[in-house]
């Protein structure tokens, strides 16, 4: 009889197969602010977490209250990042699609307001914002 193949094994389940859940640092969330609120957080930490191709930013924010982004290039520890529509258009702020001048590169994009981000996520990607009309935004994905 032959050899079961690797995925059939690892279909079957076992210790060899199971993924580490241990050395996960946080979730990545951005903070819930209101669609004319204007939020200032600064950067207390940029860690490495396993399993993870871009590096985390630890930010604190309001009175003591932390949350984990992903970090972008530039970002370093004791920058002030901004969250809201006022925002200044500057790497690592978070702000809509509708307050950025096109041909803007952005990352981290959400599909739905509130959804912590579906799009360009990884390491060094980005995507650059090449047209508005209306409601809607289009997005020249690095794909």
């Amino acid at each position: 009889m032959g050899k079961r193949i690797q995925q059939r094994r690892a279909g079957k389940g076992g210790i060899q197969f199971r993924s580490r859940t241990r050395g996960k640092i946080a979730p990545v969330r951005y903070p819930k602010i209101g669609t004319e609120a204007h939020e200032t957080g600064v950067v207390r930490a940029i860690l490495d977490e396993r399993g993870r191709s871009a590096p985390l930013a630890q930010l604190e924010y309001g009175s003591s209250q932390f949350t984990y982004v992903p970090a972008v290039t530039g970002l370093s520890v004791g920058r002030e990042i901004q969250f809201g529509a006022s925002a200044d258009v500057s790497s690592g702020n978070v702000l809509p699609l509708s307050s950025i001048p096109e041909g803007t590169r952005v990352c981290n994009v959400e599909l739905r307001p509130g959804d912590g981000g579906k799009l360009v996520r990884s390491s060094g990607g980005s995507a650059v914002l090449f047209s508005k009309a209306g409601g809607s935004a289009i997005l020249r994905l690095p794909s």
